[in-house]
């Protein structure tokens, strides 16, 4: 839940400006300019990034969620955190490491995943 609250509030930042965001124009005209991306790549980014906070609030593709932010996030590291410090990746390594976490042991027992899995497979006890 907190990875998806940090999602959230980063996420709805760059789409609609909210939380002193800059909103989907400037952060499209400042990705593509500054970091040299293309319009469609940072367009894919911003709803990705969205994308995940929905599967990660409702458990839901759990683990293709947190592989979502684990690649977001070694993207930031390289082009917007890319320091010498450690201060620099600091927080990304962070975030990173929770979202593989999240891959290798997916949704908890109030996920949606759980909810599916327990329906189609077969229980093994």
């Amino acid at each position: 839940m907190a990875l998806s609250a940090v999602f959230f509030y980063h996420g709805s930042q760059k789409a609609f400006g909210w939380f002193g965001g800059d909103g989907w124009q400037e952060t499209m005209a400042l990705w593509t300019s500054a970091v040299n991306l293309p319009y469609l790549v940072v367009a894919l980014l911003v709803v990705v990034e969205l994308a995940v906070v929905a599967g990660l609030f409702l458990g839901f593709l759990t683990r293709l969620a947190g592989l979502g932010v684990f690649v977001i996030m070694a993207g930031a590291m390289f082009y917007i955190h890319g320091g010498t410090t450690f201060e620099a990746v600091e927080y990304p390594l962070v975030l990173m490491a929770a979202a593989i976490a999240l891959v290798f042991i997916g949704g908890g027992h109030l996920s949606i995943d759980r909810a599916i899995s327990c329906n189609l497979l077969p229980y093994v006890g």
